[in-house]
């Protein structure tokens, strides 16, 4: 038992020597991260959160697109006034967004070009060719789009 006693308390006064494998020692201390230099610095504060901006300024990293109709950038599926299952592809949404007088919809699918504007007419809106129509149907908000 003795010993046993003079062992632990060798044991103790060797890891009390050597720092006892405590991680707050203050024989081990902290890494110091590296400073950055003033140009990095610099150039992250100029960087936009989220990606580079495209040619109207708007972030599409973060969802955004120009709607030609509100001027603006816009995250499309958060503002739409109408929303459609694409019928090339139902996997993906068409989103429709309406001018404030509801005579222009402008249409964002990823088969058409970007800033469509369909023009308001009978039963619904439809493009300058009349290649693309959006068709209001019987019943709120029943719409279908024809490409």
């Amino acid at each position: 038992m003795k010993k046993r006693a003079l062992s632990l308390l060798a044991i103790t006064c060797l890891l009390a020597a050597c720092g006892g494998g405590n991680k707050n020692s203050p024989a081990d201390p902290a890494p110091v991260p590296p400073k950055a230099d003033a140009a990095a610095a610099q150039q992250a504060v100029e960087r936009p959160v989220g990606g580079e901006k495209d040619a109207h300024g708007c972030l599409p990293s973060a969802g955004q697109t120009w709607s030609a109709i509100r001027s603006e950038c816009v995250q499309v599926f958060d503002i739409a006034d109408i929303r459609l299952i694409d019928p090339a592809n139902d996997t993906l949404a068409v989103y429709v967004i309406l001018s404030q007088d509801k005579k222009k919809a402008e249409v964002f699918a990823a088969d058409l070009p970007e800033g469509l504007i369909l023009n308001a007419g009978k039963g619904g809106y439809k493009s300058k060719d009349g290649k693309v129509r959006l068709i209001k149907g019987k019943g709120k908000g029943n719409w279908k789009i024809r490409k």
